[in-house]
């Protein structure tokens, strides 16, 4: 654990100094999160900083130049070696040698200093030893050596390919297979060697700044990486700059700090704390978005994502599987409100909730689509007139309506089942609503009260209206009102069979009509079944 000042949190704030192992830094285009790094490295406190651009060449020379260990070492840190300027020169003229007078922007390019410091370094563990050999005989093997380091941290995040190191080259090769050169590894294996060698050339008790330190990484392979990189420096604190939110939630460890905004001068920012019901993945992808969030069912992959995207484009969706956790997400962001103070909302389908259910929803700042299913709005009457047109079919009338008709035969098919599922999410509702008063109460008071709060629940009265309520619907063939109330994902497959598309087919083909004409007729009617 070591120190890391931080700039103030607030215009007119003071410097913050940490005791910290990893900081991440997260936040959206333009909050600021490079220079921040830029600043630490020019308000380094105590400790020395060494920081790696996001811009950086990655070109590997062929044939690695030798360098004297202190010319090599101030060449990586610096960006210049003159032999008649002490370190404190060299480091004076660091923000226009190492950063050509531009920190965040400049194009890092010294894997030539990365490669001549690594074997500077060898050579001088190589000569030391030599010489303490010359005087007394060794007891022990000769000290690793940084180079020695790195082979082993490549082994664990390439097992397949052998990192070869020469006596004045590099190279990769397949077990069993030929070799090539440095130049002729993969982005990642070349990007992967001069993470680790910068890290390990790193000044002792370094503050390392990385910025972006998932360029060009396989996502299978960043967390090892990083793991062991980190592992094979523990006298170093680590503060990693980053768009990629897996990569931000793969460092469990870390202190998570927030970039709201960047004046030119000054930032606004909060360091993250854990919440019970926000996973922290969670919390910084929400976080780094500069729109509105709107909380929803289903997956990235799901039809749910796809259509509010297509009918909310100025808004970040995020679906979150199920309506359980889009309510308690939504509760938790506005408990956060003074923190982020982002427009946050969460929208959930109708599902079998009742009209209280959804009043209680409401009033909470809940959005309800007035469908059973999100699938359900790609069936409205427009949806099915936009198929029939796009199909070009001449009986548009008579095809909607056997589409429809197809509805109604399956709901009468599984009416028992939609009547008893109604009935017992009413039931599960009401029966939420039992909440005595902790402070007086003894079992014997408890049990009074809930024995009081179910009879209250008329059961056979539960399930007759919710009978009455799905044979209206049949009996006045009312189509809305199926898709209201009929709780089944399988309602555009039915659909899709009267037009003779598959279910995919079909969806894709109403949600591309959204996406395309976002302010016609068909996107504003959907919005206008979502309060």
């Amino acid at each position: 654990m070591g120190k890391l000042l931080l700039p103030p949190k607030r215009p007119g704030g003071t410097n913050e100094e940490w005791d910290v192992e990893s900081v991440v830094i997260v936040g959206a285009n333009g909050s600021g999160k490079s220079r921040v790094g830029a600043w630490i490295e020019q308000n380094p406190g105590t400790a020395a900083v060494h920081r790696i651009s996001a811009q950086r060449a990655l070109t590997v020379p062929d044939i690695v130049t030798p360098w004297p260990y202190e010319q090599a070492m101030w060449q990586l840190y610096y960006g210049t070696y003159q032999p008649t300027w002490n370190e404190q020169q060299h480091k004076s003229n660091k923000f226009g040698s190492r950063w050509g007078n531009d920190p965040v922007g400049h194009m890092l390019s010294d894997y030539d200093a990365v490669l001549a410091t690594l074997f500077a370094d060898e050579s001088k563990r190589n000569l030391e030893y030599t010489r303490a050999a010359r005087t007394n005989v060794p007891s022990t093997k000769a000290p690793d050596c940084n180079l020695d380091v790195l082979q082993r941290v490549w082994a664990v995040v390439f097992p397949y390919r052998e990192l070869v190191v020469g006596q004045d080259k590099i190279a990769a090769k397949v077990p069993n297979g030929g070799q090539y050169a440095g130049r002729m590894m993969s982005d990642g294996e070349r990007v992967a060697f001069y993470l680790i060698g910068q890290v390990l050339s790193a000044p002792s008790h370094a503050t390392v700044v990385i910025d972006e330190p998932e360029i060009h990484l396989h996502r299978a392979i960043q967390a090892t990486l990083w793991d062991q990189i980190e592992s094979s420096r523990p006298d170093c604190v680590f503060v990693y700059i980053t768009h990629d939110l897996d990569f931000a939630g793969s460092r469990s460890a870390a202190r998570k700090v927030w970039m709201k905004s960047f004046d030119g001068t000054h930032w606004e920012w909060d360091e993250l704390e854990p919440h019970p019901e926000l996973p922290e993945q969670l919390l910084i992808h929400v976080l780094g978005s500069r729109r509105p969030v709107l909380f929803v069912e289903g997956d990235q992959n799901s039809h749910d994502a796809a259509l509010y995207r297509a009918l909310y484009p100025d808004k970040t969706i995020v679906p979150l599987n199920n309506c359980h956790r889009v309510i308690e997400t939504d509760k938790a962001m506005r408990q956060l409100a003074a923190l982020h103070r982002l427009d946050t909302s969460g929208l959930v389908d109708r599902d079998h909730r009742s009209d209280d259910e959804i009043a209680a929803l409401r009033s909470c700042g809940l959005r309800v689509a007035d469908v059973a299913e999100v699938e359900n709005l790609l069936c409205i009457p427009l949806a099915l007139e936009a198929a029939a047109a796009r199909l070009m079919r001449p009986d548009v009338e008579e095809v909607v309506e056997a589409a429809k008709q197809r509805v109604f035969a399956e709901l009468k098919k599984g009416i028992e089942a939609q009547i008893a599922a109604r009935a017992i999410a009413e039931i599960q509702f009401r029966l939420g609503g039992f909440g005595p008063t902790a402070g007086d109460a003894d079992a014997t008071t408890i049990e009074a009260e809930l024995a009081r709060h179910v009879r209250t629940i008329d059961v056979e009265v539960t399930f007759k209206q919710s009978r009455d309520l799905f044979n209206d619907i049949i009996t006045r063939v009312d189509y809305d009102a199926a898709l209201r109330y009929y709780n089944c994902k399988g309602i555009p497959s039915f659909v899709a069979a009267a037009f003779g598309l598959k279910e995919q087919a079909y969806c894709t083909m109403i949600v591309g009509f959204a996406q395309s004409d976002r302010t016609g007729a068909l996107a504003n009617e959907m919005r206008t079944r979502i309060s």
